[in-house]
């Protein structure tokens, strides 16, 4: 669908801990005008790793804001990166844009975060994203040459790897090390990934448009705190 003419904000918070120097971009937000003829990018604004005690999403959004002398209201769209990620990371993006779309009447779109990393991937030929990695599984999205998807995103093991048909994976450092030995026994590139909160208003254009209600992280796994509920309830 296309985005609605207008200036769109951005969010890619998804995954801060995967960020490393060697990265052209950091976590943060970022607003573009979509246009008749495509996107042009307005502003980016980086979040503060330094201080993870400290929330600086809104703060950032109010930078990028004030950067190109926009207020709330001349929003027109919200894209969130929706995960897999980090839980807490996850929690407050998808909170603050559920908030400013409904305060707003912007439209909302929550963006699966390998969808964005695609647009974004050093790939060439099928090539798959990893993330949220625990234990010896990541969460996995196939995707074509073209960078789109083939599959749904699902936990992959080593196992998964032999059929997957892909000549390079975008991973962070945080891959299970038994993926990571298969993918070097097969052949299969090991590439970084670039969240860039850009990109996520870029696969917004292709996604349709969400009640703000509707905007939840995508979990890969149930959440610990609620597995050790359940263990303790049938105790």
């Amino acid at each position: 669908m296309p985005l609605p003419a207008g200036v769109i904000l951005g969010i890619e918070t998804s995954n801060p801990s995967a960020w490393s120097p060697s990265c052209p971009v950091r976590p943060g937000v970022a607003l573009a005008r979509a246009t008749a003829t495509g996107l042009d990018a307005l502003a980016a604004e980086p979040i503060e790793l330094e201080r993870p005690q400290e929330d600086d999403l809104l703060p950032a959004i109010d930078r990028a804001c004030r950067r190109v002398g926009i207020g709330p209201r001349d929003l027109r769209g919200v894209a969130v990166s929706a995960g897999p990620g980090g839980f807490t990371a996850l929690r407050i993006a998808t909170a603050a844009g559920k908030m400013i779309a409904e305060a707003t009447g912007a439209a909302c779109w929550g963006v699966p975060t390998a969808i964005a990393a695609a647009l974004r991937a050093e790939a060439s030929g099928p090539f798959a994203v990893a993330l949220a990695s625990k234990g010896d599984t990541a969460w996995v999205t196939p995707f074509d040459s073209a960078r789109r998807a083939t599959g749904p995103g699902r936990l992959w093991s080593v196992r998964d790897l032999n059929e997957a048909g892909i000549r390079s994976l975008v991973a962070d450092q945080f891959l299970p090390e038994p993926i990571r030995a298969e993918c070097a026994r097969l052949g299969i590139e090991v590439r970084p990934p670039v969240f860039d909160a850009t990109a996520v208003i870029e696969a917004a254009a292709g996604l349709e448009a969400i009640d703000p209600v509707a905007l939840v992280p995508l979990y890969p796994r149930e959440p610990e705190a609620v597995t050790k509920w359940r263990e303790r309830k049938s105790r």
